[in-house]
């Protein structure tokens, strides 16, 4: 081993340990300060690694960036395992005119007012590009707009303990929300790296067909790659011993995200349009989603899901935090608040044109957009790809919605509660109820002796935000 080789590893290492060290700094200190400022354990813990990488300039090694994906697999899953057919089916056309409406309004309130914020603020990401490049960055930050935070959601009901025709309403659209959008952002990042390749020999309608067909080749890849994550996660379910299952899901998670690089591997070598790719995230939500119902074991996935939750939350979000460029900041915080503010308009439109057309209650349409400000780990795993897929001015839009997302997230949770309070739904769940089953919370088989564990899923969930 060479001198220059040897202080690389050692710096490596060292790097490591720092951020090893705050990281579990962090997990000592963040439920206290949880108590104490009644915030998510989440933001936390972002909040946490942001002061890491500001204050004492540790980031996230490279090395560790197969871990921060495979927690963002997991996160994933269980966004999907949360989407429940007879839910679905109980208020079908409301959730869908809801998710749809906010869909809509987050893309037009959001798209419109980025464009004419990149050209005001000359410090943000893409500000002296081409009208083109603008067009990408205000289509992507809509995207990401419409973005939720199951998790936070979850927890907020289940402190609440709220019940009700709202509460079901709002967790529905929630859920449904997270897929699509999953399914927007993989459009949207296959249309803009159309648009910013020389593609002027084209006719419009050449482009939009081989736009069409790489974004369907690349669902199409996505959802066979979520079917082999499917049968790997049933197999993970079968191993006998808890620490065994946990490691397992962990390395199934991170090979969500190695498939795609091997994919891109493959295509590069073989000469293939760079068009054959797929979508991990994409792809761990379909696995959620068939686990729970295609094959029946949500009880089991939910319980697997708990036992690991809590420390990858904790560590994907402190990893987070300590990614963000910091410095970029003071260019961006303008357009950062001018979204935010825009983003809850948004939301207050979306759900009162939902409501309305799905003739939901004077409750749903006057509260119901307070239920939708959260947002976290799905909406952060989309700005870290957009980071990756767009070197040159991705990261300084990273920073510029990672900025949006700590907001909302800060003030989202407080705005729920508030609305489960309003709506009267809060406290109506009962302390102990729900399902009889013969497995303990960490899906292992109950003695016939021993109590049953009368927590559901819902409350289970909870614990991890």
């Amino acid at each position: 081993m060479t001198g220059s080789t040897r202080e690389h590893a050692e710096m490596l290492w060292l790097d490591i340990m720092s951020f090893v060290a705050l990281f579990a700094a962090s997990l000592l200190v963040a439920p206290s300060l949880s108590r104490w400022s009644r915030l998510p354990l989440i933001t936390v813990h972002l909040i946490a690694g942001l002061l890491a990488q500001s204050l004492l300039a540790v980031s996230m090694p490279r090395a560790l960036a197969p871990s921060h994906e495979a927690a963002l697999a997991c996160i994933t899953f269980a966004a999907g395992s949360e989407l429940v057919v007879a839910q679905l089916r109980l208020n079908f056309g409301a959730i869908c005119w809801v998710s749809l409406m906010l869909t809509l309004s987050s893309l037009v309130f959001v798209s419109l007012t980025t464009l004419p914020l990149l050209r005001a603020v000359g410090g943000s990401a893409g500000a002296h590009g081409g009208l083109e490049l603008q067009l990408v960055i205000a289509g992507l930050a809509a995207v990401v707009s419409i973005g939720r935070s199951p998790s936070s959601a979850i927890a907020v009901v289940s402190e609440q303990r709220a019940d009700g025709p709202f509460t079901q309403q709002v967790l529905s659209v929630t859920m449904c929300t997270d897929v699509i959008v999953i399914v927007l952002f993989t459009a949207a990042a296959e249309m803009s790296l159309g648009f910013l390749s020389e593609h002027d020999s084209l006719s419009a309608t050449t482009m939009t067909l081989r736009f069409s067909g790489h974004t369907l080749l690349q669902l199409g890849l996505s959802t066979v790659h979520g079917g082999c994550l499917t049968l790997l996660c049933l197999g993970v379910l079968r191993l006998p011993l808890r620490p065994v299952r946990g490691v397992a899901l962990l390395l199934v998670g991170g090979y969500a995200f190695v498939a795609e690089s091997m994919l891109k591997q493959l295509v590069t070598s073989q000469g293939w349009p760079s068009a054959v790719r797929l979508e991990p995230m994409l792809s761990c939500i379909i696995a959620g989603f068939l686990i729970c119902n295609g094959f029946g074991a949500r009880t089991e996935f939910d319980a697997l899901l708990h036992t690991v939750m809590s420390p990858l939350l904790a560590f994907f979000f402190f990893s987070t935090g300590t990614n963000m460029r910091v410095a970029t900041l003071k260019y961006t915080w303008p357009v950062a608040v001018a979204l935010f503010i825009v983003r809850l308009v948004s939301l207050w439109v979306g759900n009162l044109v939902g409501c309305w057309i799905a003739g939901s209650g004077s409750a749903h349409r006057r509260y119901g957009w307070l239920a939708y400000v959260t947002q976290a780990g799905i909406s952060l795993g989309l700005t870290d790809e957009i980071a990756e897929m767009f070197p040159g001015w991705g990261p300084a839009l990273q920073a510029t919605l990672i900025s949006v997302i700590v907001l909302n997230q800060l003030v989202g949770p407080p705005l729920f509660e508030y609305a489960l309070r309003a709506t009267y739904e809060s406290g109506r769940r009962p302390v102990d109820t729900e399902v009889d089953s013969s497995l303990d919370a960490d899906g292992d088989e109950r003695a016939e002796d021993e109590p049953v564990d009368e927590t559901s899923s819902l409350h289970r969930l909870a614990k991890w935000a």
